[in-house]
């Protein structure tokens, strides 16, 4: 009578392991981060201040935020065929949190906020996507693609 039990309790201790080895191999995520002098190959020479951040794992995450030109994102939103949009007064919340606020605004204080820019957005049905944010004023490139 001992051995069956054991055997059951054996069974049920391989099951918790197995389950905490998937989950931490699904859920587990790791972030790096570059402020200021990243390397992006597809961007144009002409990008500055290049910030770029991955995090990895089920949710993995490619940010990347720019100085650019605004002729030079325009010509680079037709190379990758981005379908941008002219807007005004959008947030720009899909940033590297380690950068400061895009700007001060009087009675909201700091915030990730386009006065007069640019927008893209393609989400998959899995949540995934791409977001794109330029400020014209600014001259900021925002990028945010997620494979969900």
């Amino acid at each position: 009578m001992k051995s069956p039990f054991k055997f059951v309790l054996a069974v049920i201790g391989c099951g918790l392991l197995a389950s905490i080895a998937v989950s931490t191999l699904l859920f587990w995520s790791s972030t790096e981060t570059t402020l200021h002098t990243a390397k992006i190959n597809w961007l144009p020479a002409s990008a500055k201040d290049v910030s770029h951040e991955v995090t990895t794992g089920m949710g993995g995450v490619e940010m990347i935020e720019c100085t650019l030109p605004e002729v030079d994102f325009i010509a680079l939103a037709k190379m990758k065929d981005w379908k941008i949009e002219r807007e005004k007064d959008f947030s720009a919340n899909l940033r590297i949190q380690s950068l400061p606020r895009l700007r001060n605004i009087e009675f909201l204080g700091e915030a990730d906020v386009v006065l007069r820019g640019y927008k893209y957005s393609l989400r998959k049905s899995n949540g995934g996507g791409i977001t794109v944010c330029y400020d014209s004023d600014l001259q900021r490139m925002i990028y945010q693609t997620s494979h969900r």
